[in-house]
């Protein structure tokens, strides 16, 4: 199959029909041309296309479409949504699960996630959580995984913490997504607090505690937070420990934290502000 850029020939066609028919379009007015020029889009045939329009160019393709990702790839063009509708539809899932490999480029196999979530394909899960534990694997291939696993967390729980297999893991993509989990599971709260003694991202896991919601983990919080001399961070467990039903600690004394100083001062000049305005 031809591999031909419909977002460039989108881009012409707006330009055309916008120089010939709405010269003087402007404003708020814009939005409701381009619904209205896109819908033509969809419906137009052109000779690039074989004759075919953008919404059909695709159909009756009996290739293989994970292989089509990467002549698209190749050839520099971006896969477009005409691309992903007639995969969801047509393409064969075991085909597309062979791009979710961390050699590959990003821009192979961010398509190839998004028509597998389209098709609503589990057995991908696996080779999401595959590509998780690769250190190859970054960016947004790692985000939308944990976009696409997070619902699913307890289907994946027992999986990852295997994976894991007891390890002191940190990387916040694992526990971002079992942080999900509505089944409590000792791993989890383990992650948690291997997060916290680190201590190096404690506002984000904070954040995964109050989500995961283990109020088992109060006491280990409590502790921490009576060492705890980073004003940020004495804070954020603060607002985690109300959260999961304890009681905050009273302000100690950070007249020399950095991060104090910093904050103190931005309120006094959006207070100052206030003052101007008023």
């Amino acid at each position: 199959m031809k591999i031909v850029d419909l977002d460039k020939l989108l881009k012409n066609f707006v330009k055309d029909y916008v120089e010939k028919t709405k010269p003087d379009i402007k404003g708020e007015d814009l939005d409701d041309v381009l619904s209205d020029v896109y819908k033509k889009f969809d419906a137009q045939t052109f000779g690039e296309l074989g004759g075919k329009t953008p919404a059909n160019y695709f159909d009756g393709y009996k290739g293989n479409y994970a292989e089509l990702i990467k002549e698209h790839f190749l050839s520099g063009v971006r896969v477009s949504d005409y691309f992903i509708s007639s995969a969801v539809k047509f393409a064969k899932s075991e085909d597309l699960c062979e791009l979710l490999n961390a050699d590959l480029d990003e821009d192979i196999i961010i398509p190839a996630m998004e028509i597998l979530d389209k098709k609503n394909c589990k057995i991908a899960f696996y080779r999401y959580i595959d590509l998780l534990f690769n250190e190859k694997t970054d960016g947004c291939v790692v985000e939308k995984i944990i976009e696409t696993l997070a619902p699913y967390a307890d289907d994946v729980a027992d999986k990852i913490l295997e994976r894991l297999n007891g390890e002191n893991e940190t990387d916040t993509r694992f526990i971002s997504i079992l942080c999900n989990c509505n089944k409590k599971r000792n791993g989890i709260k383990k992650l948690l607090l291997n997060g916290f003694i680190m201590g190096e991202n404690i506002p984000e896991y904070c954040s995964y505690a109050i989500t995961y919601g283990d109020e088992t983990i109060l006491p280990d919080l409590e502790e921490l937070i009576d060492g705890e001399n980073d004003y940020v961070a004495f804070k954020e467990l603060n607002i985690a420990i109300e959260a999961l039903g304890g009681e905050a600690r009273s302000d100690r004394d950070f007249e020399g934290n950095k991060d104090y100083i910093k904050i103190k001062e931005r309120q006094k000049e959006e207070d100052d502000g206030d003052k101007d305005k008023n």
